[in-house]
């Protein structure tokens, strides 16, 4: 530009490096501002968001805590950041700063406040706010109806999921999506394959992450020739869609799960990406489980060859070297771990008391208002993490 610009063209810019995830840019326009213009509300609110979408969420707080005023839109773009940066707990507790301020939230705000309950599974929080939405008329749209079923199929409540659902006048793809998942991650496999029947008769198409949910369903109930089936029917003529990296890992879960390990491997061997270390993870353990250790030597050196950073991994093929008394792998594995700088991550849970997330870890001594949840959770935790398991808690 051969002309000075203006706090629009800035605020242009900063949308598009926003939008375009232009960090380099964003951090230079940052720059000029702050040699050249007064930080007000609209700039603020532009670099705000520009932060948060790239996922600088360090940057962004430091500019919500400059703003000398902060108005809806600052607030919605910190805690939806929060959110989509996989940081509930955060933005819930912004959310409460907010609420004590006297700011009334909006229906975005709330949008993104029911995804963090359902990622933390505070279910009292998630109905406080459902009836919050109630009893100040706030309009229900497609958006707020698909993030309160959402909330509660993920906190277990399916049957006040179910009638939210079936009472919405209308649900799109992610409203079913929201259904499935939770029914999926619940273990109800056979009401989300009699739901996936209902929505294709609707006539909703389905995407990527309905053949998802419906293949994860069937891989913890054992349902191997259904979950087969979706997984052939997801790239057939009707829905025309390619399986990626987590539908493949599914399915190899599944197989591993039901004890078909021989197809677990072909399959495999003929996908069309890498497998990743998780997937090699399963088939490791998968040998483990029926004793096959020469293919559990081979499965060994492919996961080394991807430098993994997951501690449960190097555990996975400790343990396995160790049951075979194959003590100078133990040592080696261990070696590796300490060189690349992997620690193992101690099991850790998340229990809601009063409305409150806490989370307990492995040792955690701050949590002595509630001493006798944190002397079951303690020792859960303690269980688990002897067990070595890849996730924790």
């Amino acid at each position: 530009m051969d002309v000075e610009p203006s706090i629009a063209t800035l605020v242009s810019v900063l949308t598009a490096c926003a939008r375009k995830g232009d960090l380099c840019t964003g951090k230079g326009i940052h720059g000029v501002i702050e040699r050249r213009f007064k930080l007000d509300l609209v700039l603020g609110n532009a670099m705000l968001d520009m932060y948060v979408k790239n996922g600088c969420l360090y940057e962004a707080k430091k500019i919500f805590d400059e703003l000398p005023t902060r108005d809806i839109v600052s607030w919605t773009i910190m805690i939806t950041g929060l959110v989509q940066s996989d940081h509930p707990k955060e933005s819930l507790e912004l959310f409460s700063m907010m609420r004590t301020l006297g700011i009334s939230p909006d229906a975005i705000i709330l949008t993104s406040v029911l995804s963090a309950c359902a990622s933390l599974g505070t279910l009292d929080f998630g109905t406080w706010v459902h009836e919050y939405i109630n009893q100040r008329g706030i309009k229900w749209d497609i958006h707020i109806g698909t993030a309160i079923v959402d909330m509660y199929a993920k906190c277990g409540c399916i049957e006040m999921a179910l009638q939210i659902f079936y009472n919405m006048p209308q649900r799109n793809t992610f409203t079913w999506n929201a259904l499935l998942c939770g029914l999926a991650m619940h273990g109800l496999a056979h009401e989300a394959l009699n739901l996936f029947e209902v929505m294709l008769i609707s006539g909703v198409k389905p995407n990527e992450v309905t053949f998802l949910a419906i293949m994860t369903a069937c891989g913890h109930s054992g349902l191997v020739n259904e979950g087969r089936k979706c997984f052939n029917n997801m790239s057939s003529q009707l829905h025309n869609l390619l399986p990626k990296l987590e539908h493949y890992g599914c399915m190899i879960d599944l197989f591993c799960r039901a004890g078909l390990l021989e197809e677990a491997v072909e399959l495999t061997r003929t996908m069309p990406m890498k497998p990743d270390v998780l997937i090699w993870g399963v088939i490791l353990n998968a040998c483990r489980t029926v004793g096959n250790v020469e293919l559990s030597h081979h499965i060994q050196d492919y996961i080394l060859e991807l430098d993994p950073e997951d501690s449960g991994v190097f555990v996975l093929l400790s343990n396995i070297s160790a049951t075979n008394e194959r003590w100078s792998d133990v040592t080696r594995l261990r070696r590796l771990m300490k060189d690349r700088g992997v620690k193992k991550a101690p099991g850790s849970s998340v229990i809601e008391v009063d409305g409150n997330a806490h989370e307990f870890v492995v040792g955690d001594i701050s949590h002595l208002q509630t001493e006798e949840i944190y002397e079951v959770l303690n020792l859960i935790n303690s269980v688990y993490h002897e067990c070595h398991l890849m996730h924790p808690l």
